[in-house]
């Protein structure tokens, strides 16, 4: 009898240690994702005039496309870049004063951020972690009229946090899903370009939440 327990135990050694290297993410993990999705935001400009400050507010939906690196740092907390660019149809008149340019213009907040990520479920297969970060943003888009082309650009900050969830399909190639919230605040410097006598906002704000979903790659451990 003695013999099987010893079986056993060393049976449940052996288990143990094989699950602990088969997790879906531990210290020194490096892990690549791709992803695309939606945001859904209050867009809100504002222009200085005088000694007053004026507001125009539009609710916009916008696409994501996202890339991330993480790196485990311990088997629970990581650390990411992410590189993001968001894309959101707007009317130039109405919120930038461009009341020659055409109706709808795409305009496009870039990010390059990093979050620190708590690793709260790991399984062999799936992971799930909350996360949260800051990083640098910035709205930028391109007007035309009459063969010349003015280009807006303003650059700020970015804050966000969510939640992400990884699921292994095979050992290092899986699918994942993230939601998150954020606010983006971005000023222009210097006058922006245009006609003379125009007058556009010297801030663009972007507060929302975002929805994704894609691929993951599994590079290291």
């Amino acid at each position: 009898m003695s013999k099987i327990y010893n079986i056993l135990a060393v049976l449940a050694v052996v288990l143990a240690s094989a699950n602990a290297d088969a997790q879906a993410f531990r210290k020194g993990s490096l892990v690549f994702t791709f992803s695309e999705g939606a945001t859904w935001t209050n867009y809100r400009t504002t222009t200085t005039e005088g000694d007053k400050n004026v507001y125009k507010n539009v609710t916009a939906q916008g696409n994501r496309v996202p890339l991330a690196l993480e790196y485990g740092v311990s088997d629970r907390w990581g650390v990411d870049l992410m590189i993001a660019s968001d894309i959101y149809s707007i009317d130039p008149d109405r919120m930038y004063n461009y009341v020659w340019a055409p109706s709808r213009i795409n305009t496009v907040m870039g990010e390059i951020s990093t979050n620190m990520n708590y690793h709260c479920v790991v399984t062999k297969r799936f992971d799930l972690a909350p996360f949260g970060g800051v990083g640098l943003a910035g709205v930028n888009f391109t007007v035309r009229d009459d063969g010349k082309e003015y280009d807006y650009k303003c650059g700020g900050t970015i804050v966000r946090a969510g939640v992400k969830a990884k699921y292994y399909m095979f050992k290092r190639v899986g699918v994942m899903g993230m939601v998150s919230f954020f606010s983006a605040h971005c000023i222009t410097t210097g006058e922006q370009p245009g006609y003379t006598g125009e007058k556009h906002p010297n801030a663009t704000t972007i507060t929302g939440g975002a929805a994704e979903i894609g691929m993951c790659y599994r590079i290291l451990k």
